[in-house]
């Protein structure tokens, strides 16, 4: 069964990913900032984590990717910018470690 790590879960588009893996009976995880606006589903059935992609340590996130098949990340808002680009930053870094580590 694929393991997914979803970042994002609590927005828009996070919430149909994170619904859709439960429905396919696959292993899910999320990291959110706030665990409060996760749909009942998915705070009962998935694997959650505290992560604000915004302060994260690389290393830190790295490390909750690394333990799933699939990251799909539907975190933040492209109109927000310069705010988005650095989230983004973010995560391809956390990724790039983790091939250099191979």
């Amino acid at each position: 069964m694929p393991s997914i790590a979803v970042l994002g879960a609590t927005g828009n588009l996070g919430r149909h990913v994170a619904s859709q893996t439960l429905e396919n009976g696959w292993s899910l995880s999320v990291a959110v900032r706030n665990r409060g606006r996760l749909s009942p589903e998915v705070s009962a059935r998935a694997q959650v984590t505290d992560l604000d992609l915004a302060s994260v340590p690389i290393a830190q996130l790295a490390s909750f990717a690394a333990s799933h098949d699939v990251l799909v990340s539907c975190a933040g808002f492209v109109t927000e910018g310069e705010v988005f680009v650095r989230l983004v930053d973010t995560v391809v870094t956390a990724l790039e470690s983790l091939q250099a580590k191979e």
